[in-house]
């Protein structure tokens, strides 16, 4: 979604290799609390695109903001109640009624697939703010220029995950359960109907590059 000049929406990691994960079994971020879980996560997203890209890339997400707590350009994106990425700030913002259907939907065991489904798009646009991707340059994009972006920025998240180790068989089902989740006509206006963003995360997932999805960087 890209309310005026924001990004919006869509993550697990290690506790042992943050950002590196296992080969076998992938990162695991149980929890039990949302802030471990979310803590978890920034850790292996920033080690990784950090080293992907070769310079330093960061991310804070905000837990249940109040719209004041978000910068002005990006505030009717809270109204959405689900996650997104500020161009403002770089900082990704996780809604508390998102929070909650996050933790609330089945099975329970995949909570924190579902977060890192989340926030791996999130940080798609984070790296596409850092490279300064040819897409994220228009502040008003048209409705199919945002779809491109947020297409990205799922193939990018299935790039981090296989990269991390996670179990793809559990990622690419928790993505498709937060796509439905998320599933609306305005949705699919900016962001394309869900097996066509399931497929964007596929894509990244099995080439394993940025450049799988068509940015040029790393």
């Amino acid at each position: 979604m890209l309310p005026a000049v924001a990004i919006a929406v869509l993550t697990a990691c290690s506790t042992r290799v943050a950002g590196t994960g296992n080969a076998r079994h992938g990162p695991s971020c149980p929890g039990p609390s949302t802030t471990a879980i979310v803590s978890c996560l920034q850790t292996s997203l920033a080690n990784y695109w950090s080293q992907v890209l070769a310079q330093k890339v960061s991310v804070q997400v905000v837990l249940a903001p109040a719209t004041a707590d978000v910068p002005r350009d990006c505030r009717d994106a809270v109204l959405v109640h689900t996650a997104f990425t500020c161009s403002s700030d770089d900082r990704v913002y996780v809604t508390a009624p998102y929070i909650a259907r996050l933790r609330s939907a089945t099975p329970a065991a995949d909570v924190s697939y579902r977060f890192a489904a989340t926030l791996g798009h999130e940080m798609g646009h984070v790296v596409q703010f850092a490279v300064h991707a040819p897409l994220v340059e228009n502040d008003h994009p048209s409705a199919a220029q945002s779809q491109q972006i947020e297409q990205q920025a799922d193939c990018l998240s299935g790039v981090w995950a296989a990269g991390v180790g996670l179990d793809m068989s559990r990622f690419i089902a928790a993505a498709n359960e937060v796509f439905e989740l998320i599933d609306s006509d305005f949705e699919r206006t900016l962001h394309g109907t869900p097996a066509v963003r399931i497929g964007a995360v596929e894509r990244g997932a099995n080439g394993a590059s940025p450049h799988s999805c068509g940015l040029a960087a790393g």
